[in-house]
């Protein structure tokens, strides 16, 4: 158990310039970042030092905050930092009325915008579009994001401050409306790592979202996409600027050598969203060439994009959402000790780690102010310094290395000196080994990714064709660890360079690539080499959630070495537990055994394509796998067992948790129905009133039970699962089993809420210690039950060595001649591939992102291939045919299936298969209204389980 004060979640210039604020003022602090430093938008921009002039009209708070804080970076981190100036230049295609506006607004800003000869402007920038209508000079400037998010955690490692990188927050840990602390996991070794602390910072920038539902928080956060090309040409000295109402693609910055064109700015729902397309690179070149008519004739180095992190509660999306920074304490949502920070610009950085800090302080008692804008980010090298430097770098090497290393510099002097020879390994960006080597022993260091973030390594005009083999054969020989074989760290460089040249693949370009493959596929034989990011296995499943650790556990059963890539927790975390066999045929409940009623179904149903007997089988080898695992599940009988749930309905189901028995219901006198001080989402009266609905409950006694919550008092809703989190502890159950013995009295049975804890399940723990029989209801997310279904299928998998990767979103697949022969991932800064004889897709439907629609087209996400209806038919381009009038009613949509045949493979129309190592289950094969037909689970199993046996 690790310990500390204060948590920050985010390696971004937000994150880092917390870190240097707080540990300036003495709080010990813990900065964890999920890549590498700067592994998000900080890196991912068009490296703009706004003056605020571009948003004086929209937002004047913002753009007094950015000349503000523009002044305050040029004197703190004057070595990231290139005073340009900047033009904003008015075309004949805007609006001159906006003008006007605009020069009154900056003037408000106290930003300075000064108006020069049209003629003076092409003389200073000649490449300029000769019909230009006006032109105005703002102080404007360029910013190293690279740099200054190290230099940044140079300071505050000085100051004390911690950094993990690659460590990914998995939990938030709270006690009595308090964080205690979080869980992160090493995404490199796997490994997981509990923190304690008093405060936990959440700024995740685009992830923020995903970062507050960890401790059961939701904040209005949207992911915006924006994509920015570089120019091998530095053709303009000066940020210019189009002078007109925001929109893409109206900022040139000028960077070194290079020139960057952005932004766009697309709404999406991936944080991860980072893979330019060649669409959005025409679009700029279109939009761009009004200011600089010659923009095609200079080289396009690459593309890259990022997204920014859009405070969205208004629902408002792209340029129309809000610029500004935004803190939210969530003392407001009942959580004390945690706060979140989004939306904001690199430029304004540092007041927003200041504003955020001083939140910290106060709560902590630490009455220190803010050094940060006074003293410097760092210092500058001393002349002596400078002139041993000199010796031992190449000509102009020592400046640059010096403005990229900051405090280290010294260091790598000293460590250069002593060498023989400090040889250049990146001529482009004048990079040498003693520079490469240092950085890449810095423990938050892992891949050649990790050096170039740092140094500029392989970001000049080769894009790593020769510097990456240089640097990676130079740190070998001087046994420098990294994390991978050095073929897996240049297959990884190199591809990470290939994602940013493959959307621009014209002109020089091409010429360049085929520079690039012949060197490293066809003499080096590179892409032969069984490098980390070709990971091959018998059986590949696509999805975790029920169909896809089945799937996984019944393959790896029959001796398939087998790889399961999962990009959530699946459906099981917001699911019951119980496994829906057949509930309902054409609205009218099935009476009698679940399994005879399949042949009522439609033909194309996966249940009618299985048979009987299949389903029968999935469902005793599930059976048997929970049971091996201490979690014992009630098998089918002759009819449906009803289980409760804390709608005070009686749901049919086939299979259902021993915890879940609502047979126990029917034959009990009096019943204790039971809620917790907190839990809104269980109320007794409601339940009871209900339940007098059904006949065979009405001479039942029920008592109402509420007893206190153990959590404390908090003005957050608590769920089930924070209170199974309790249970879960040594204490937990003990403390339960008293306060229903204190609470109920005699009873013939106990109805609470899922609650008998997580990890642990302890249901016959509690029954042992009441000796009353107990059972628990139905409730809505998070599924308790389901989570508990989840690990125990999970642990079965640990047993049998099947590999999980989670947070693995799959982005394409490699198919020719109707065989998949595997599939590209996207993650830790680099594309995998996942090579498999089979694969088993088990995405989900449209809950799990398996599916996508939009009028006129319907498909499976990663194959695309097209969906039908139940009877085989296409689906209307008409969005309201899809659906109909009753919520309730069993609607087109939910019945979209991809067409295969027997054995579970997509096939053609006239019934030809399309994919010969392919199968698909559960809702990613569709065909069946798990809502309607109470059969989620149980297609999830059998499909699942049938797909294994054909592997």
């Amino acid at each position: 158990m690790k310990e500390t004060t204060v948590i920050i979640i985010g390696g971004g210039a937000t994150g880092i310039g917390i870190l240097r604020d707080l540990s300036m003022r003495g709080v010990p602090a813990l900065l964890l970042e999920q890549g590498g430093l700067a592994h998000g938008t900080s890196s991912r921009f068009h490296g703009l030092l706004h003056s605020g002039a571009r948003y004086a009209v929209s937002d004047s708070e913002s753009a007094r905050e950015c000349i503000e804080e523009n002044m305050i970076l040029r004197r703190i981190g004057k070595q990231c930092v290139e005073e340009t100036e900047g033009f904003f230049v008015r075309t004949k295609l805007d609006d001159p009325a906006f003008e006007p506006g605009w020069v009154e607004a900056c003037a408000r800003a106290g930003i300075s915008a000064e108006r020069i000869d049209v003629a003076e402007a092409r003389r200073l920038e000649p490449n300029l579009a000769p019909n230009i209508c006006s032109v105005y000079r703002v102080p404007d400037s360029c910013v190293d994001g690279f740099r200054l998010v190290w230099h940044n955690a140079l300071c505050a490692r000085r100051y004390g401050g911690d950094i993990l990188t690659y460590h990914e927050v998995i939990a938030i840990k709270q006690s009595n409306g308090k964080v205690t602390g979080v869980t992160a996991r090493n995404r490199i070794t796997g490994e997981e790592l509990d923190i304690a602390c008093e405060y936990v910072v959440n700024a995740a920038g685009s992830w923020s979202g995903q970062i507050a539902q960890l401790a059961g928080l939701d904040v209005s956060v949207s992911p915006d996409r924006g994509t920015l090309i570089v120019f091998n040409h530095r053709f303009t000295s000066r940020v210019v600027n189009r002078l007109h109402k925001s929109s893409d693609g109206d900022i040139f910055v000028p960077h070194g050598s290079i020139t960057i064109l952005g932004t766009t700015s697309t709404p999406t729902d991936r944080p991860d969203n980072n893979t330019p397309t060649t669409e959005d690179v025409l679009r700029l070149l279109d939009i761009g060439e009004p200011l600089f008519p010659d923009l095609r004739s200079y080289r396009i180095l690459r593309a890259f994009a990022g997204t920014r992190p859009l405070y969205t509660p208004n629902n408002a999306v792209g340029r129309a959402a809000s610029r500004n920074f935004h803190i939210v304490d969530h003392k407001q949502d009942g959580l004390e000790g945690m706060a979140s920070i989004f939306g904001g610009k690199l430029t304004t950085y540092r007041l927003m780690a200041e504003r955020m800090s001083d939140l910290v302080c106060r709560y902590l008692g630490n009455n220190e102010p803010c050094r940060t804008a006074e003293e410097p980010i760092m210092e500058d090298p001393s002349p002596e310094l400078m002139q041993k430097a000199a010796k031992v770098f190449p000509l102009n090497g020592a400046v640059l290395a010096a403005d990229r290393l900051g405090s280290t510099f010294a260091d790598v002097v000293e460590k250069a000196a002593s060498e023989k020879d400090n040889e250049l390994l990146c001529e482009c960006e004048m990079v040498s080994m003693a520079e490469v080597e240092y950085v890449a022993r810095d423990p938050a260091t892992h891949s050649l990714h990790d050096v170039r973030l740092r140094t500029r390594l392989g970001m000049g005009t080769c894009q790593g064709t020769f510097c990456s083999l240089r640097a990676i054969g130079a740190l070998t020989e001087r046994n420098v660890p990294l994390a991978f074989s050095p073929t897996e760290d240049v297959s990884q460089f190199l591809q990470e360079r290939w994602r940013g040249l493959r959307p621009a693949l014209w002109g020089k370009q091409l010429k360049e690539i085929e520079l690039g493959r012949a060197i490293y596929a066809a003499t080096l034989n590179l892409w032969m080499e069984p490098a980390m990011n070709k990971r091959n296995s018998d059986v590949l499943v696509i999805g975790a959630g029920m169909s896809g650790l089945v799937a996984a556990l019944a393959a790896a059963r029959r001796g398939r070495k087998v790889t399961v890539l999962s990009r959530g927790v699946g459906a099981l975390a917001i699911g019951s537990g119980c496994v829906d066999v057949l509930g309902y045929v054409n609205g009218q409940a099935v009476s009698g055994h679940p399994l005879d009623a399949i042949e009522s179904l439609p033909e194309a149903h996966p249940y009618r394509l299985l048979g009987r007997d299949r389903v029968a089988e999935a469902c005793s080898f599930l059976e048997e796998i929970c049971t091996a695992q201490g979690l014992s599940l009630l098998p089918m009988k002759e009819n449906n067992r009803l289980v409760p749930s804390i709608m005070g309905t009686l749901k049919p189901s086939g299979l259902c948790p021993a915890s879940a028995d609502g047979d126990l219901l029917l034959k009990a006198k009096r019943v204790a129905v039971v809620t917790i001080e907190g839990l809104r989402d269980c109320q007794p009266n409601l339940i009871i009133k209900q339940f007098r609905r059904y006949p065979a409950l009405r001479s039942i006694e029920f008592t109402e039970v509420v007893l206190p919550s153990p959590l404390g008092k908090t003005h957050r809703n608590i769920t089930a699962l924070d209170l199974a989190r309790y249970v879960d502890r040594p204490e937990g159950v003990f403390w339960l089993a008293d306060a229903l013995k204190k609470a109920c009295g005699r009873q013939d049975l106990i109805l609470l809420p899922p609650v008998c804890g997580v990890r642990n399940f302890l249901w016959k723990k509690l029954v042992e210690l009441l000796d009353c029989p107990v059972v628990e209801m139905l409730s809505i997310p998070p599924g308790v039950s389901g989570l508990r279904l989840r690990t125990c299928l999970l642990n079965a998998l640990r047993e049998l060595d099947v590999t999980l990767l989670e947070n693995t979103t799959v982005i394409r697949a490699d198919v020719a001649d109707g065989h998949c022969r595997g599939v590209i991932t996207s993650g830790l800064d680099h594309e995998h591939v996942y090579a498999a004889d089979q694969i088993i897709v088990a995405t989900g439907g449209f809950m799990g992102d398996g599916f996508e629609a939009e009028p006129g087209k319907m498909q499976e996400s990663i194959f695309q291939l097209p969906l039908c209806l139940e009877n085989g038919e296409m689906p209307s381009a008409d969005p309201s045919d899809w659906s109909e009038e009753n919520v309730f009613a069993r609607h087109a949509f939910a019945t979209l299936r991809v067409r295969v045949d027997a054995q579970l493979r997509p096939c053609s129309e006239e019934g030809s298969v399309l994919l010969d190592n392919v199968r698909f289950v559960g809702r990613s094969l569709g065909g069946y209204d798990f809502a309607t037909e109470k059969s989620g689970n149980g297609v999830a199993l059998a499909t699942a389980w049938y797909a294994a046996q054909c592997v």
